[in-house]
Formats: C-alpha cells, structure tokens, sequence
C-alpha cells in the first residue's frame, strides 16, 4: 500500500484573515444601513404622497369648473379628517394674501413615528396655475420658523427634489 504525501498544511483560513473578512463586513454594514433607514423614510413619505393625489385631482376639478382655486378644503370637498398610516393631518389653503391669487398650499403632517427627524414635519405641495393648468410642486413647509422644524431634504421623495 502507498501512502499519500501530505504537506501538515490543511486548507483553512487564519484567524487574521477571517478577522480582516469581518471588518469588511462592519465597514460595509455601517455604510448600508443609515442609507436603507433614509431610504424607508423616503419610501412612507412617497406613501404619503398618495394620500394627497386625491386631493390635487379635487383642486384641479374644482379650478376647472370656477376658474379659480379653492379657498379652503371645504370648498374644494376635501376631507382634512383623511389620515393614514403616514400622514395624521391635512390642511389646504389658498394663499391669494401673498399677492399671487393663483397660489394655494395643501399641507401634510406626517406621523410621529414615521422614522428618522422626518416625524412630525409638513410635507407642503404648492400649486400654482400656468397656462390654465395646475401645477404642483412639493417640498418642505416653507413657513417653517427655524431649520429644525423643516423636513430634510434627504427625505424628500425623487418627485419632490
């Protein structure tokens, strides 16, 4: 019978380079979890964005028919009581006091504990009218008293930057 030749070496790894393996790991995780946790704060405020489609195509109707924008919510039918997993108040308005009567804010407080600093902040949707057409663009509460009571930006869904 022949025997078989080894060298005393097995194929393992070593204790430093499973340690340096580990580290990579570390490194990368602390990169990929802030971003995945903004990233889900982006996501709910994109949800909440679905809440206030309703209430643009009832803006839109109602300049269609009266060739202005709305007042207030009640004269546009909206219902401020609406809430949802996101979203825990509603408010619109029509801001004709700004000098520009073709300007209104429909105005979305998002939940407490929706993630991240984004908790308790506006989310606002501006509309304005060009060449007979609402527009809106969204953002963060512009009558805000200090930064700190603004909605990062890092949180504002791709529609909205």
């Amino acid at each position: 019978m022949r025997k078989l030749k080894t060298s005393g070496k097995t194929g393992g790894f070593t204790l430093i380079e499973l340690m340096i393996a580990i580290a990579i790991v570390g490194i990368l995780l602390s990169l990929a979890v802030p971003a995945y946790q903004d990233y889900t704060v982006r996501a709910k405020i994109a949800d909440a964005l679905n809440v206030a489609a309703s209430m643009k195509v009832l803006i839109g109707e109602y300049y269609i028919t009266e060739a202005k924008l709305p007042k207030d919510a009640a004269a546009a039918g909206i219902d401020e009581t609406l809430t949802s997993d996101y979203v825990s108040d509603i408010d619109y308005e029509s801001k004709p006091e700004d000098g520009d009567p073709t300007a209104g804010l429909l105005k979305l407080t998002l939940n407490s504990d929706i993630g991240g600093t984004a908790g308790s902040k506006v989310l606002q949707l501006k509309a304005t009218i060009r060449n007979n057409i609402v527009k809106w663009k969204c953002g963060p509460d512009e009558d805000a008293e200090n930064a700190s009571d603004k909605l990062a930006s890092k949180y504002l869904p791709s529609q909205c930057r």
